[in-house]
């Protein structure tokens, strides 16, 4: 990320959301492609704000694929069932992280399977 950000010759940076510390650190960037769809909407949404806070003229272009047809597409709606649920809570402990990954998962292979 350091790279990035101080060489202007450097344009092009490939990353993770989560492993790539998109979310904790300014980048300067103009257009963003989120290539990997993630239910966790908070997550993206605080990356793309770091991301538009170290862009000096506030414009940004986000550019969002997902494959029709495939489990992307459904990964998507549950990532926008999940921030659309008032009754959701945010998992506080290891225990409800994980029981929290396997509804997600069952409901995806549901969907998936039909």
């Amino acid at each position: 990320m350091q790279h990035y950000n101080s060489d202007p010759e450097t344009s092009v940076l490939l990353s993770t959301m989560v492993m790539g510390d998109i979310g904790t650190e300014k980048l300067m960037a103009d257009v963003v492609f989120i290539m990997e769809p993630s239910t966790d909407q908070e997550l993206e949404q605080e990356a793309l704000k770091n991301i538009l806070a170290g862009n000096e003229d506030n414009k940004l272009d986000i550019i969002k694929f997902v494959c029709a047809g495939t489990i992307e597409e459904h990964i998507v709606k549950l990532g926008e069932m999940k921030k659309d649920d008032p009754e959701r809570k945010i998992p506080r402990n290891t225990e409800e992280k994980i029981h929290e990954c396997v509804e997600d998962l069952c409901y995806l292979m549901k969907q998936n399977s039909s």
